[in-house]
């Protein structure tokens, strides 16, 4: 009896640790292709725009902080999105440099130019070559 008892164990078990997961996700989002466009509403800061660009279908990978004093911001860090890294950096909001790259639409770093997108104190950089370039636009701009 208690043989029997043990192997109905074991196999209930064994059954429970190898039942497929059924996760209500978007087949879509499983292939890291972001497709949400609702607009979340998150607080400011560089781990909640990371956060939000992960509720939007992304995979987030590594994080890598970044010397933001070069470019006049309080914090940047380099985020992996879907394999690829973007920049994010903060900035005060009474900052000449936020003002100049909003102006401008971009940002010089030893006098080479590269595009920039600012939504409210954060700045996005490094976007431009991404594979998912243009969900990652629509993402960050509509971060609120």
């Amino acid at each position: 009896m208690k043989k029997s008892l043990v192997t109905i164990l074991i196999a209930t078990l064994t059954l429970i640790g190898c039942q497929e997961q059924t996760n209500n996700i978007n087949p879509v989002i499983e292939k890291n292709v972001p497709t949400s466009t609702e607009t979340v509403t998150f607080e400011r800061s560089l781990d909640d725009v990371i956060n939000y660009f992960g509720h939007m279908g992304f995979e987030i990978g590594e994080r890598s902080n970044k010397v933001a004093e070069l470019l006049g911001a309080a914090k940047g860090v380099g985020v992996q999105l879907n394999g690829q890294e973007v920049e994010l950096y903060l900035y005060d909001e009474k900052s000449v440099d936020l003002e100049e790259i909003h102006t401008s639409g971009s940002y010089a770093l030893n006098g080479v130019e590269s595009p920039a997108i600012v939504n409210g104190v954060i700045v996005l950089l490094r976007y431009e070559d991404h594979p998912y370039k243009e969900a990652i636009l629509e993402a960050f701009t509509k971060y609120q």
